[in-house]
This record gives structure tokens, C-alpha cells and sequence, in this order.
């Protein structure tokens, strides 16, 4: 029995590419083995993870408005507004106009969205840990120790490149 490498056995050059070394194609497949995971775990309860990230950010920040939401969950307003109009329509949350600026809208979950968030919260927490699993209880706070370092590096790499424009 032969086993095969998926180690490149020469350093890439200018001219090649080799996804399984690629930090952004591992974070991709990463994310897209998360989602699964949150997916089969949370069946049971109709919302997809951003429904839910959205939900448990509203449940525990009262009178958010959209723009604030969104920036907290690093999406632009239109997927933001997207998932508000389903969250919406299943009657989770409420949205009314700020009535200090007219052109906000604050969000707040409703009962029935409080009920989900208590029966489907272990459930997300159980994908998480299945997310981590892999690794052991050292590796578990070391890999969430870098990936917030990656993610603050290239939030400020981002602000930096745009404000050298």
C-alpha cells in the first residue's frame, strides 16, 4: 500500500499554485466544514449560521440598529438587510425607526426569537466544538488566538490600504 503526499515536493514558483499550502483556500474549506457542521447540528431550527450570529448580536445588543449590525458582523448592508427581512418574516425580530434619526432602523428579537436562541445556543455550541475537535485542548485556544490575530492584521491592513487611496 503506497501513500500519497499532498506536501508539494518542490517550492512553488511564480508560475505555480498549491491550493493545499494556500492560507486563503484553507480558510475557505475551513469555513465551508464549519458551516456543514452548524448546518447538520442546527437542523432542527431553520436558521443558517449568519441568521443565527445575526439573532444572538440583536438578543444581546437591544436597539442595534442595521449599519451597527452590520459592521459588528463584518457584512455590507445588503446581505445584512437580506437576513433582517428573513429574520423578519419568521417573526423574530422587529425593526423600528430610531426616533432620533429617521434613517435608522433599531432591531430587537421578539419573544419567540428569545424561546429559539435558549433551545438552539447549545446546539450552535456543540458545532463549535465539533469545529475544534480535530485538535487538542492546547492546539484549541492557540488556533483562536491566531485566527483573531490574522482577522484584527488584516482588518487594519484593510484600513490602511483604503486609506492610502
Amino acid at each position: 500500500m503506497s501513500v500519497v503526499s499532498t506536501v508539494p515536493t518542490q517550492s512553488p514558483t511564480r508560475t505555480q499554485f498549491t491550493l493545499d499550502t494556500a492560507p486563503g483556500h484553507l480558510i475557505r474549506r475551513a469555513h465551508q466544514l464549519a458551516v456543514a457542521m452548524f448546518a447538520q447540528t442546527c437542523a432542527d431550527f431553520d436558521l443558517t449560521p449568519v441568521q443565527f450570529g445575526a439573532l444572538t448580536a440583536i438578543a444581546q445588543q437591544s436597539g442595534i440598529d442595521q449599519a451597527s449590525l452590520a459592521a459588528y458582523l463584518a457584512f455590507d448592508a445588503v446581505t445584512v438587510g437580506s437576513v433582517l427581512q428573513r429574520l423578519e418574516a419568521k417573526q423574530l425580530i422587529t425593526r423600528t425607526v430610531d426616533a432620533s434619526d429617521k434613517r435608522k432602523r433599531c432591531l430587537k428579537v421578539t419573544a419567540a426569537a428569545n424561546v429559539l436562541l435558549s433551545k438552539i445556543t447549545p446546539h450552535a455550541n456543540a458545532a463549535q466544538g465539533l469545529i475544534l475537535s480535530p485538535l487538542n485542548a492546547t492546539e484549541q485556544p492557540q488556533l483562536m488566538a491566531l485566527l483573531g490575530q490574522l482577522v484584527k492584521g488584516l482588518e487594519a491592513q484593510q484600513v490602511h490600504n483604503k486609506a492610502a487611496i
